[in-house]
């Protein structure tokens, strides 16, 4: 009888570690699978981001050429004809609103923050925002290109209505 028992008992004893054994399989199965999705959305992530820091820094670019259209202008303002001029320097106040809510409101991509570009006439944080995904980041990058690059032909245009005037 006790020996009934005993047997009884390892047989117990070889499923449990059996069970664990399977668990522990399956525990380091599914780690390996976490660890290697988490390397696809970290490589994801990363050409995000280069593709972020790229229309970055185009919006960088375009920033500066809208600087240099905006000192064009300022310089302009002072010969235009006195019975255009309430309408032109209408014209130039809201440009210059809007370009400067454009600066206010660029956003760093990660990785780029060490990049020397430009920062002159615009200020804004090298610290990623953690709240935002890279996803999120690469569409703020996109329409902050396009927004510079809608300021550029407003401002082309001030100086060409102008200067034909």
């Amino acid at each position: 009888m006790m020996n009934y028992s005993m047997n009884k008992l390892t047989q117990q004893t070889f499923f449990i570690h059996k069970v664990q054994s399977q668990e522990v399989s399956s525990l380091i199965i599914w780690m390996i699978i976490a660890l290697f999705m988490m390397g696809c959305s970290s490589s994801q992530d990363e050409q995000l981001n280069i593709q972020g820091i790229e229309i970055h820094n185009k919006a960088m670019k375009k920033g500066g050429e809208m600087e240099q259209k905006m000192q064009k202008i300022q310089q302009f303002s002072e010969s235009v004809d006195p019975s255009l001029q309430s309408a032109f320097l209408d014209s130039v106040k809201v440009l210059e609103e809007d370009f400067s809510t454009w600066k206010a409101n660029i956003v760093e991509v990660p990785g780029n923050e060490h990049d020397h570009h430009d920062h002159e006439g615009h200020d804004h944080h090298h610290e990623p925002n953690p709240e935002l995904t890279p996803q999120m980041v690469l569409e703020i990058q996109q329409f902050m290109l396009v927004e510079i690059e809608k300021l550029n032909v407003r401002a082309a245009q001030i100086i060409i209505d102008f200067k034909e005037e």
